[in-house]
């Protein structure tokens, strides 16, 4: 088999004069370092202190690299960045001590000498695409702790790939700005969320995102695999999915600073889930629609949330059908939003919020075509004899919905004959349960 690759030995010394100048040490695919956390780089440092081995460093020959660089870290950036880091001033921003605290400048000359003529082993690759990298990487890294987001992000200078981490992060050599929801203050933590990056967590959570951006059906499930085939995909079209994206990240946003106002702290990371749940399932049954008032909307949505982790109503054994194992509804509605490759999971908890929240006194439509007009609903009262559909209580338009009979989210269409009138409480309650069925139900409870 044909060798792709060169493997040379170099002293530190050299590797720091001929290749340090030339080297990317944070290209796009690789890990990011851990935020205000030296232990790795110190680990590092005493393992070369101490005369042992901290293994091969495999870098690439480019010629697109966005900072013009001539070479790139495939795999060993926190080895790299360590080595060199550790020789910077004291002073200078980067610079680290050992765990027994001993800067560079405090080495004798001796230990100085001994580190610069430890002996690298250099796995050097000509010019490979982006693809290859990540395989590479991947490749390498079977034996570590490296999680699927940062395999992703193994993919490098890829539009999708930069789309996202562009969204979430402020990437050397790509243009642009992190989305404002991803705004960080003076100490690294993000202002408007409650959670961190670790691990390219947001990341992850944005790329699921983008994934269902690409499907007709906004509200669904988001595998590893469907995720990763999208970025893997020729017809991924990044220009299209970044206005949208950008609009889902205002919606959080704006979602963020209204629950600060109110309560005093932002989106946690169940928030950022079911909030963008709750905005893919408007998309999909109203298409075009705006928020009148965000405190009015989260406040409905905190008190929705509310009620169903604390309600006895709640408290019930789930029989749903979409459940394997035995659990009451709070706990169901919380361990569905740990699912992102489950469908039925995730609309069945969106469902359930829906069910609580009084979503059409704080979301105004705008495309009707998905609703039903003023004269189609008096219509169908004059013909139910102004009786409601589901009780048989006589009602005025004023306390009507128009319910579908089937769900739009279940496929049923906006046509006459797939909507009745009835009280409000019922349109909302019922979700995306088939009318009759929940007719039936609520005979069952003695209700009506």
């Amino acid at each position: 088999m044909k060798m792709k690759f060169t493997r040379k030995e170099v002293p530190i010394w050299q590797f720091l004069e001929d290749y340090i100048p030339y080297l990317d040490r944070q290209p796009i695919g690789q890990r990011l370092p851990v935020p205000n956390n030296v232990e790795k780089a110190q680990g590092i440092i005493q393992t070369i202190l101490d005369g042992y081995d901290i293994g091969d460093l495999t870098i690439a020959e480019v010629n697109d690299n966005p900072m013009g660089f001539d070479k790139e870290s495939i795999d060993g950036g926190h080895r790299k960045r360590g080595i060199y880091d550790f020789r910077l001033p004291k002073s200078e921003e980067g610079a680290f001590a050992t765990a027994d605290g001993l800067y560079w400048s405090d080495l004798t000359k001796q230990q100085q000498k001994d580190f610069l003529n430890y002996m690298l082993v250099i796995v050097e690759y000509s010019e490979i695409d982006n693809e290859t990298k990540g395989h590479i990487f991947r490749n390498k890294n079977k034996t570590t702790d490296v999680n699927f987001m940062e395999m992703l992000n193994s993919y490098g200078n890829i539009p999708i790939a930069n789309l996202v981490r562009g969204l979430v992060r402020k990437v050397q050599g790509i243009p642009g700005v992190p989305h404002r929801l991803f705004e960080q203050t003076v100490q690294k933590n993000f202002r408007f969320l409650e959670f961190d990056n670790k691990r390219l967590k947001i990341e992850d959570y944005v790329a699921r995102i983008a994934y269902r951006y690409t499907q007709e059906e906004r509200l669904g499930e988001s595998s590893d695999a469907q995720v990763e085939a999208m970025y893997v995909s020729d017809e991924t079209d990044a220009k299209v999915l970044n206005p949208l994206m950008n609009a889902h990240c205002d919606y959080l946003l704006e979602c963020s600073q209204a629950k600060f106002d109110l309560y005093g702290r932002y989106l946690t990371q169940q928030d950022f889930k079911i909030l963008s749940f709750i905005y893919y399932s408007l998309l999909d049954n109203y298409k075009v629609f705006s928020i009148l008032d965000y405190e009015v909307f989260i406040k409905d949505y905190m008190e929705a949330r509310n009620i169903i982790l604390n309600d006895d109503k709640y408290k019930v054994l789930n029989d749903t059908g979409v459940d394997t194992v035995e659990r009451t509804i709070a706990e169901a509605y919380q361990g569905y939003l740990q699912v992102p490759n489950n469908g039925a999971k995730i609309r069945q908890a969106t469902d359930w919020i829906f069910s609580e929240m009084n979503i059409l006194n704080v979301v105004q439509i705008k495309d009707a075509k998905r609703t039903y007009d003023y004269d189609e609903k008096v219509r169908k009262l004059i013909e139910q004899n102004h009786i409601c559909a589901i009780s048989g209580d006589k009602v005025k338009y004023k306390d009507c919905e128009a319910a579908h009979i089937v769900a739009h989210s279940n496929g049923g269409e906006s046509t006459y004959d797939n909507f009745v009138m009835c009280k409000r409480k019922y349109n909302r309650d019922m979700g995306s349960t088939n009318l009759n069925d929940y007719k039936k139900l609520l005979v069952e409870r003695g209700e009506i």
